[in-house]
């Protein structure tokens, strides 16, 4: 678990328990891949994306809008969600 896990479960639980009412809305603008091989032979997927988060408060329909990058390697075919998930914990916090 990263240090930042604590804090999104956290704001999690605020958005439940009290009625903020925010909306995230994530748009992957640019998404990049590059394959390497592993010490013994296998391959490694490290991917990066570049993505938008739109932030809007449904109450008044103001939006803040988050430019963030995420980057991250799977041997399988999970690198582009690791690395949408990171971007969206740079862009929270």
């Amino acid at each position: 678990m990263s240090q930042v896990d604590p804090h999104l479960s956290h704001v999690s639980r605020l958005n439940i328990s009290r009625p903020i009412r925010l909306l995230i809305l994530p748009r992957i603008i640019e998404r990049n891949v590059t394959e390497r091989q592993t010490r013994n032979g296998g391959s490694l997927f490290y991917v990066t994306v570049k993505a938008e988060f739109d932030f809007i408060a449904t109450e008044d329909g103001s939006k803040h809008t988050v430019t963030t990058f995420g980057e991250a390697m799977d041997a399988g075919d999970k690198a582009t969600n690791k690395a949408m998930s990171i971007a969206y914990k740079y862009a929270a916090f």
